[in-house]
């Protein structure tokens, strides 16, 4: 079982980050940042952030929703994640555990989305798993190096939105 608090601590994205998965290590560092780095700005940026930790009480993911800065009709979050290898031994209970993280604070929100290396097939899975849908393939970036996927949550509220938008433009 897994528990969720809110406001990581340094502490807290120290010990995720000395148990990174590879693959999200290498995505980090595709931006020319270095994990700590980019785990602090992440929740210093955040409107809401959390720590997920295992049944021990240890840090196993840091995660949250920041407002996007682009200005658009729909109010936008954008949805990250930072895991660690521990992840995979409370998976069905850290998957839950985000799924409420989402629902709970993704209905503030009119649209949510995420970008996905394009190579981790198993993020793809989760997130789709928590409502996402693929949008594209958005960038490759420079010199051959990761390649990323935005996936995309329309919220009830979103979905009311653009329909009274469209309303709008038919009269």
């Amino acid at each position: 079982m897994v528990t969720v608090t809110p406001n990581p601590s340094k502490e807290d994205a120290k010990i995720v980050i000395d148990n990174i998965r590879e693959i999200e290590k290498k995505e980090i560092e595709n931006f020319l940042h270095s994990p700590i780095f980019a785990a602090m700005d992440s929740i210093r940026g955040s409107k809401y952030s959390f720590c997920v930790k295992d049944s021990e009480g240890k840090p196993i993911a840091l995660t949250g929703i920041a407002d996007s800065p682009v200005d658009t009709d729909l109010r936008t979050g954008i949805v990250w994640l930072i895991s660690s290898t521990e992840v995979q031994n409370s998976s069905l209970s850290f998957y839950k555990s985000i799924k409420n993280l989402v629902q709970t604070y993704g209905h503030m929100y009119d649209r949510l989305f995420n970008f996905v290396n394009t190579d981790a097939t198993d993020h793809h899975k989760f997130i789709e798993a928590l409502g996402f849908s693929l949008t594209s393939e958005v960038w490759k970036s420079e010199g051959g190096g990761i390649g990323y996927t935005l996936f995309e949550m329309i919220t009830p509220s979103g979905l009311s939105k653009i329909y009274y938008l469209e309303s709008e433009q038919d009269e």
